[in-house]
């Protein structure tokens, strides 16, 4: 059994990614902004949503699927921009666009992705979202 294999939980792959991860790489991916406030807030939101167990119900026909600027995800839960991704590896934004097109979730490329939006959209069927920093530039914005 490989140690990915006895990951139970976020956590656990979190643990055992911080084991595995160059110092520098570690801090870029698991610490947030100036003072964390915004990660914090990320960790802790879920928190206060929970999930209320109820057994014995029938969950034969639930879904987690949903339809987001036309186009239809397996949940509403994907992949965030991430500015310089490639610090992890070789064109990681590609190889989590494929994830996302495999699994059917959200993508979304940072402005900053090593990997030209055209490849991820090719990945991605076209359901690539981009993250464009252009401040005061409305012109520029709509273009892209």
């Amino acid at each position: 059994m490989s140690r990915l294999d006895r990951c139970l939980s976020v956590g656990d792959f979190e643990r055992e990614a911080r084991r595995i991860m160059p110092r520098c790489v570690e801090g870029y991916i698991c610490g947030g902004t100036e003072d964390g406030a915004s990660l914090a807030e990320s960790v802790r939101a879920p928190r206060d949503i929970g999930f209320r167990p109820r057994g014995l119900r029938v969950v034969d026909q639930r879904s987690s699927q949903v339809s987001l600027f036309g186009q239809d995800y397996a949940m509403p839960v994907g992949f965030a921009p991430t500015g310089f991704s490639a610090i992890v590896m070789h064109e990681c934004d590609l190889a989590l666009a494929r994830v996302a097109q495999e699994t059917r979730i959200p993508f979304i490329i940072s402005g900053a992705s090593s990997v030209p939006l055209e490849r991820l959209q090719e990945a991605t069927g076209n359901r690539c979202w981009y993250q464009a920093y252009l401040p005061g530039n409305i012109d520029r914005i709509g273009k892209l």
